[in-house]
């Protein structure tokens, strides 16, 4: 995993391939490959040999289980061609340990781990270099088995996706054929996968689990931040960085990230804090934050009007203020974003607004029960 980001920046949008098809936003969450990740231990004792290499055997047999078991999960939620995929999988297991090349590797004093992930990358690496797409997604096969094996001998359960917090965008450098199924069910908002063809054993299987996918640019993976919010259109192979609005760039950027989306969303706890340099979560300066300042809703007015027809929804503290609702509907704004609680009184007041004319920024900050920013200090 990264290093978290907290720092917003502008919009961005990066034209990839589209793999699998829908919109998906949220923040990122990037995950390293373990096959690269890990430091090589220190070097065994010749006397340990027999005990590392029981260690790979117990490894590849709960691998092998695995595959078995996630081969007849897909034979009854989807078909058995699907499920194929894994048997192979299975059967290339078998070769690789058959093959003796991890015994030799153990041989010259290196530990399991170390051992299974040599072997696995050469031949990964062979895979890569043949021609032809269809060899060449071999080498994901090759790079999902040694990752599945190397999950055991760490003492790892399950996948390492499996902790993708729900709603966050996957950001990662490959994506393999085990790491769709507990995405699904852990309801990721979307993948960006750095390298992917659309034929590929991992690409059918998010178009069956009806995840959004998006593959590339180059270097896609190392261009995003951990944590920045991201908007994937898997139907046009679009990625938007920053997108919605949480930032004075992002809100007057509108018109041009609008042509690019299918909604908008404006964030505005971060709005205020960026458009009047006071964080809130800051001692120092969170007497000066007002979400009701007239800047901000100078920059809320500029957003849903440069929307041209595209959906707009606020979310963020603001959204949910029962006294700040009536004047937001009359800028203009029809999706307001609040907790659940907060719903069933939201809909009884917006119920009961007449809207006349809209609002004008200073209007609407005159109206609303602003805090009073303080007297700066002389």
């Amino acid at each position: 995993m990264t290093q978290d980001d907290p720092n917003g920046r502008d919009p961005t949008v990066f034209a990839g391939t589209a793999i699998s098809p829908g919109v998906g936003i949220g923040p990122a969450w990037l995950v390293v490959d373990l096959l690269k990740s890990a430091p090589d231990p220190a070097a065994i004792a010749r006397d340990q040999i027999a005990s590392e290499w029981n260690r790979v055997l117990a490894s590849f047999e709960q691998t092998r289980r695995e595959l078995e078991d996630s081969a007849l999960r897909i034979e009854e939620q989807f078909d058995a061609a699907l499920a194929g995929i894994f048997r192979a999988h299975g059967m290339m297991l078998a070769g690789i340990v058959s093959s003796g090349e991890i015994e030799r590797e153990l041989e010259s004093l290196v530990g399991a781990e170390v051992a299974v992930r040599r072997v696995f990358r050469r031949l990964h690496e062979r895979f890569l270099a043949l021609k032809g797409p269809t060899l060449q997604q071999r080498a994901d096969d090759v790079a999902d088995l040694g990752r599945r094996v190397l999950r055991h001998l760490m003492g790892v359960d399950g996948s390492s996706l499996e902790h993708v917090p729900a709603g966050h965008v996957l950001v990662v450098e490959r994506l393999l054929p085990s790491d769709v199924v507990p995405l699904s069910r852990r309801g990721v908002a979307a993948i960006v996968v750095g390298a992917l063809a659309s034929g590929a054993h991992a690409a059918l299987l998010a178009r069956e689990k009806r995840i959004p996918v998006v593959a590339g640019p180059p270097e896609i993976v190392h261009r995003i931040r951990n944590l920045e919010e991201l908007l994937v259109d898997g139907s046009r192979g679009t990625i938007v960085v920053s997108p919605d609005a949480e930032t004075p760039a992002a809100a007057l950027g509108v018109a041009t990230i609008g042509r690019h989306v299918d909604f908008l969303s404006v964030g505005t706890n971060d709005l205020a804090q960026y458009t009047l340099a006071a964080g809130r979560d800051d001692p120092a300066v969170s007497q000066y934050y007002d979400d009701t300042h007239a800047a901000v809703l100078r920059l809320l007015t500029i957003a849903i009007n440069d929307a041209a027809g595209v959906p707009i929804a606020l979310c963020g503290e603001l959204a949910g203020r029962e006294e700040t609702m009536p004047q937001l509907l009359r800028l203009g704004f029809r999706s307001l974003s609040m907790a659940p609680g907060l719903i069933p009184r939201a809909k009884e007041l917006i119920r009961g607004v007449r809207l006349g004319e809209p609002a004008s920024p200073g209007s609407a900050a005159r109206s609303m029960t602003a805090r009073n920013l303080p007297e700066a200090a002389s």
